[in-house]
Formats: C-alpha cells, structure tokens, sequence
C-alpha cells in the first residue's frame, strides 16, 4: 500500500562549540572525508573566484562524519588544531535521498568552513522580505520561531557567497529581498475556472469531475462532497494531495498561474496545507490507468498554517527553501495564487505579493501531459474549496485548455491522485 508523502520539516541547528573532542579516522585523506573534501575544494574556488586564498587556513581544518544531537546538522571545535569540524552522518545521508542534495551539502559545509576558516560567528538579521541576510544564521531558535532554512538556490546562492566572504556589494539590499513586485504580473486571464457550485462557471464535463471528487474515496483516505463548495475531510494519517492536470494546453515553461481559495481547519496550528503546481512525466503516463506518484513530479508549493506562516519550497526537496511569517496577509480564508513568468514563481496571498524564488527543477524526463496543480491537506484535516482557477498569459495563446483529466481509480481523484512516496 502506498501513502501521501510531503517531505518533512528538518530544523537545521548549526553551532559552534569550544569543547567538542572525537578521535579520527587515520584510514582518511588529511583534511577528512573525499566526500567532504569535495565542498573544502569548492569553498577555496569560490573565494579565490572572489580575490581571496583561503588555501593556509584550509590546511589547518579537519573535517569527519560523526553523530550529533538535538537535530545538528554541523559543529565546529576550534579549539583543536586543526580546527576540527563534524557534520552529522545520517542528516548527510538522509538529504543525499533528495533533489537538492548537492546545494544543501555545500551549504552546510560552508557554513562550518565560516566559522573554520573565515572566524565568523552566528548572526540573524533579517530582510522585510523574510529571506536571512546571511547564511551564517545559527543559534538560540528566534523569538517568532522561525526556522532555519535558507532558500539557497539561483540568485540568492551568489548573494550568500558575497556576503560570506565579505564583498561590498552584498551590503546592499539585493532585488529577491524587495517587499515591492519587481516584475509585470499583468495579462493573465482565466483558461480554467472550477466553483465547485454546479452554476455559473461551470461546464458539464468540469462538473462532472467535480461530482467524481466529492464520491466517497473508496480505501477511505478522505470523505467528499459538495455543498457550496467542495469539502474534504481527511481520514488519513498524513499529508493529503490532491493532483490535478489541465491538459497539454498549458505548459510549465510557459507563463501561466494557478489559484486556490479556500480554508482549512487542523488538528494543530502548525499543520501545513496550501498550493503546489509543477510537472510530471510522461512515459506510460495514460490518464484512467496510471497513478501519479511523487517521483513521477517536481511541485512548486506554497503552503499555510494557522499560525500564519508561510512555507515555500519544492516537494522533491528534502525540506522547504524557506519559512517566512505573514501574519497580516493569511486569514481564516484565504487565496493562495502562484504566477509563473519565466520560470521565476511569484507568490500572493489574498492579492498581496508575498515573496519569488526560481522554479524547482522540471522532472528529468519531460513535462508529462503539460501542467499539474493541486493542493495539500493535513492529517485529519476539513478543508472547504470555493474556488480553482487556471491562468494563461493572453499574449502567450488564444487557445482553450484541453478537458481535465478526471480518472475513477481509489486513489486517483480529480485528475490526480495522492502523491506517493512508493
């Protein structure tokens, strides 16, 4: 039996310590582990990309593997000379499952070398976006419980590089960290629109899908139906995802946008649910037979609690790019919309711009039957969707999207499924 898979929360503890002491293993290249001396010969070339030579200081630094607690991920003894650094193995291990992986090794490990080789210690200032101001971020949990993940990808990737080797233009607030739209979000114009109503808005075959979703699903994972709107309350034990596809029509390289209106009622205030848009495979991908699976996709998601915290990042990912606090712009209902331009994502919430980070990679193997969308339900959760909407730039095409494809399968509702770990 499968199960609905979102890839868990990991809060990454980063610190230095004064008094940490293991025994190496003699058997290793002098600096530790090739697979950890990989990223030392990366950070030398970026700081010598940038006018420094760390070289010196890299051969007093001794990196190994070994088991760390309360969650760490790296520690950082320089009272040792050399100055010894440990990265937890299994944190290590676990993230190399992931997209991602290769970024969030360097990270770690640049982070330690920060405090190895550069002498820095943690700090935590904070953009009016939310984004960290730097990578060297660590410590005592912040007073509004933000987490420590840092959306260390494209253009933020070069800025934290910068600021980590101290060039004078990363003094400067960099345009991902504006609270203002950098970018002309204008021209788009509804393709797709699903009211969950039976009225207005509506066609006879969208309807019809929108029938199949409220049927009761038959291994019990969820009860639906419709009631000026569409309700789902969740049985499962577990993130619920609902996948849909409009059809060829709609590519992800193209400028498109997706939004949802909706709320949701949890368990605990600190469940996720939200938005997620992306692509799929297409080998043997035949709507009516196959099951979507979350190898099959690479989903762009932005998601919600009730605490007000918004989380954006990629389901392929081993955790969220980044967690950011909104507490005047999430409401008890809400609108989530995603805008894709250039494969740059643009996230609002009930109209407001909220935050933009580039795509998660497209799935290897191609797009699949063009655009897919969804949305994320907590364990035990109710949610009550009032509205779905798919947008197309008009300049991009007159043509109207191909029917949704709406499978019968116990496990495939509204042209998806449950995105599965299996």
């Amino acid at each position: 039996m499968t199960y609905s898979y979102l890839p868990p929360k990991f809060l990454i503890l980063i610190a230095c310590v004064l008094f940490f002491a293991a025994c190496g293993n003699s058997n290793e290249p002098k600096g530790g582990p090739v697979e950890l001396q990989l990223y030392v010969d990366r950070f030398l070339q970026e700081a010598k990309s940038r006018g420094y030579n760390y070289a010196a200081e890299a051969e007093n630094v001794t990196m190994k593997f070994g088991t760390l607690s309360d969650g760490q991920a790296g520690y950082t003894d320089a009272t040792k000379s050399p100055v010894l650094i440990t990265i937890d193995k299994l944190y290590w291990d676990n993230i190399g499952k992931f997209d991602g992986a290769d970024l969030m090794k360097e990270f770690i490990v640049f982070h330690e070398l920060g405090h190895g080789i550069l002498n820095r210690s943690h700090e935590n200032p904070l953009f009016d976006n939310g984004d960290w101001k730097t990578m060297m971020r660590g410590g005592d949990v912040q007073s509004d419980e933000k987490e420590w993940n840092v959306n260390y990808r494209g253009e933020r990737r070069n800025y934290y590089l910068n600021e980590l080797f101290g060039l004078e233009d990363s003094k400067n607030t960099p345009p991902f960290a504006s609270l203002e739209l950098l970018n002309d979000t204008s021209g788009f114009e509804p393709k797709y629109r699903l009211k969950f109503d039976g009225v207005e808005g509506d066609s006879p075959a969208l309807q019809e899908d929108a029938n199949r979703l409220a049927q009761n699903d038959a291994m019990g994972y969820a009860e639906k139906w419709i009631d000026n709107g569409l309700h789902i309350k969740s049985n499962y034990k577990g993130v619920y995802n609902v996948l849909a596809s409009v059809g060829s029509n709609f590519r992800r390289n193209e400028d498109y946008a997706v939004e949802i209106t909706f709320e949701c009622a949890t368990e605990n205030n600190n469940d996720q649910f939200g938005l997620f848009t992306g692509s799929c495979v297409n080998d043997e991908l035949v709507p009516g037979k196959n099951i979507v699976t979350l190898e099959d996709c690479s989903l762009d998601f932005m998601h919600i609690n009730n605490n007000k915290k918004l989380y954006i990042g990629n389901k392929r990912w081993y955790s969220f790019y980044i967690q950011l606090n909104r507490k005047d712009d999430i409401k008890n209902k809400n609108t989530l919309k995603i805008i894709n331009i250039s494969n740059k994502l643009y996230y609002f919430i009930n109209g407001a711009y909220s935050y933009s980070t580039e795509i998660g990679n497209a799935h290897q193997k191609g797009d699949g039957f063009g655009l897919f969308f969804g949305f994320s339900i907590p364990s035990c959760a109710t949610i009550h969707v009032n509205d779905l909407l798919v947008y197309k730039r008009i300049n991009n095409s007159n043509s109207a999207p191909q029917q949704v494809y709406a499978q019968t399968d116990h496990r495939l509702i509204f042209a998806g499924s449950q995105v599965s770990d299996k």
